[in-house]
């Protein structure tokens, strides 16, 4: 399998499962506005797999898109440190939507599946020393919403409904399509 994303995170997880794979990010403009998240994040990892797959037709390959929701608001990856501080104001104190969206693309074997999960985070009321503290951190940078769950801003959360792996970068749901593949 490849892996059309250079995330570290995304790689992480893949090991997790225990999946043999290579990388090759695909580099694609990614837009996230005019749809509904829910078809934005499988759009957008769909054209990072066909992009890929272009290149290795007999391979799998999976691509994956995430992105954070919060009251009719798409959040992308902050452009720089000010808009992460926008991003995480918005979010602080309320309950937002993390959105991951997957496809699997086999060209050869005309193989095309794509699906999402989504799973729900309310954050705490974040202190003005917080916000400063995580943004000095840097790890807001490159990721959707402008947080890393899984480092500092677990800290963040009050709750979270659903797969903390799809807010990680990739839904355990995945697994499940893979091992159906492998059979």
């Amino acid at each position: 399998m490849i892996l059309a994303s250079a995330s570290q995170r995304r790689i992480d997880l893949l090991k997790k499962f225990s999946y043999d794979f290579t990388v090759e990010a695909a580099d694609i403009e990614e837009k996230k506005e005019g749809k509904d998240p829910q078809s934005l994040v499988m759009a957008l990892a769909y054209e990072k797999a066909l992009k890929v797959a272009k290149n290795h037709p007999a391979d799998l390959v999976l691509g994956a898109d995430t992105l954070v929701y919060c009251q009719d608001r798409v959040y992308g990856k902050a452009q720089n440190r000010d808009q992460a501080r926008e991003f995480l104001q918005d979010l602080s104190g309320k309950t937002h939507q993390v959105y991951t969206g997957f496809a699997l693309v086999n060209l050869d074997q005309k193989l095309k599946i794509i699906d999402y999960d989504v799973t729900s985070v309310t954050f705490k009321d974040l202190t003005d020393q917080e916000l400063e503290a995580y943004l000095d951190s840097g790890e807001w940078e490159g990721k959707a919403g402008a947080y890393a769950i899984q480092a500092g801003a677990g800290n963040f959360v009050r709750d979270l409904d659903g797969d903390l792996n799809n807010v990680i970068g990739l839904p355990s749901k995945l697994c499940d399509y893979l091992e159906d593949l492998d059979q």
